[in-house]
């Protein structure tokens, strides 16, 4: 059964010009139009074990305090068994009273989109908050009860230099936050980016940013957990873990995937589609070696790594076995590490995932 659930809100005042996510330009009567169809999208499925939400965009955030009201009622019939409720938010698109709204209806986490603290480099992005309005959005989270934050710092900017990631760190944890997801930019052929030829950053100054952010954040007590993700001990998120740990989640709303059943989909990017209720998911039915695959590859982004009894277990199949050769190479190359039954990437080796994970394609 699934334990987690996605929600995904497309709307947004401005569109950032390195995303490529469903996203359209806010509009009142659009929103209402998109919340009853998302209604009905929420009731069909079986959310009956979910433990984790996860509203996500778009800029959730973004919505009037009435259209949060309604969106937060129709998902409150869910959040019974929910341990972690997380929303996304902009900055510049929180007040206290929608962080009061927020705390009401039991979210206890969010997820800030930070990005960059240069005003120059939020321009090239397309963003408008300041650094004051980030601090200005901690502070009204913290004062509304949530107090499980985290922020979101993107490297490989056209013209940002390593300089400007280290200033960066410096004002993200200045902040009181106990979370930090950093993101590589990628150029998406769909993106504003895409469209205007822009060019990723060198291989090497992306990895430099990587590790500078990797050795920065560990100095300050805030761990990587997974590939991108860091945390404070105990403030690793639940949610994301369900995907990692290769779990069933819902997917819902406008182009939301989900994996259930043995099965991935993806709703309809159309947003005239989906507004006439036509979600129309595309799904893919992964064969057995899809899924042992995918079950190494999203465990292996975690720290812990995973314990191969599981792996055993889920597949019925002996997985020193079958992977004898690869996995004696690998260990002995410093990249694994096997560990009482418990198999997980070295530093090393999480910094080399793609090249581990060819290892496994059979």
């Amino acid at each position: 059964m699934a334990r987690a659930l996605y929600i995904h809100i497309p709307f947004c005042n401005a569109i950032c010009y390195y995303c490529d996510f469903a996203r359209v330009i806010n509009n009142a009567d659009t929103v209402d139009q998109y919340l009853a169809v998302l209604k009905n999208d929420l009731d069909s499925r079986d959310l009956s074990h979910i433990e984790t939400i996860y509203i996500g965009g778009g800029t959730p955030s973004a919505l009037t305090l009435n259209q949060l009201e309604v969106l937060f009622t129709m998902i409150k019939p869910y959040t019974k068994n929910v341990i972690e409720y997380t929303i996304e938010i902009n900055p510049e698109s929180l007040t206290s009273e929608k962080a009061e709204l927020m705390s009401a209806y039991g979210i206890n986490r969010a997820s800030l989109g930070m990005q960059v603290s240069q005003a120059h480099l939020l321009k090239v992005i397309n963003r408008s908050h300041t650094n004051e309005e980030v601090e200005a959005a901690v502070n009204a989270l913290h004062a509304a009860g949530i107090n499980n934050i985290s922020l979101d710092l993107m490297y490989g900017i056209p013209t940002q230099t390593l300089e400007d990631v280290k200033e960066s760190l410096d004002v993200i944890t200045s902040f009181k936050i106990n979370h930090v997801s950093i993101y590589g930019l990628t150029i998406e052929p769909d993106s504003v980016f895409g469209k205007l030829g822009y060019k990723p950053a060198p291989d090497d100054l992306d990895a430099d940013m990587y590790e500078l952010a990797i050795d920065y954040l560990n100095s300050k007590g805030i761990k990587r957990y997974e590939i991108a993700n860091f945390a404070i001990s105990g403030k690793e998120s639940l949610h994301n873990q369900v995907y990692w740990s290769y779990d069933d989640f819902v997917g819902v709303g406008l182009h939301a995937s989900g994996k259930e059943n043995n099965q991935r989909y993806t709703n309809t990017r159309n947003l005239k589609d989906y507004l006439a209720g036509d979600i129309s998911p595309q799904v893919i039915k992964l064969s057995k070696e899809d899924q042992m695959f995918e079950f190494i590859m999203m465990n292996l982004r975690m720290k812990k790594g995973f314990d191969i009894k599981r792996f055993n277990q889920r597949f019925d199949e002996d997985f020193n076995s079958l992977y004898a050769d690869v996995l004696s190479g690998l260990i002995r190359d410093g990249l694994l590490n096997l560990e009482d039954d418990n198999l997980s990437a070295s530093d090393n080796g999480l910094n080399l995932l793609f090249y581990i994970l060819e290892k496994f394609m059979r």
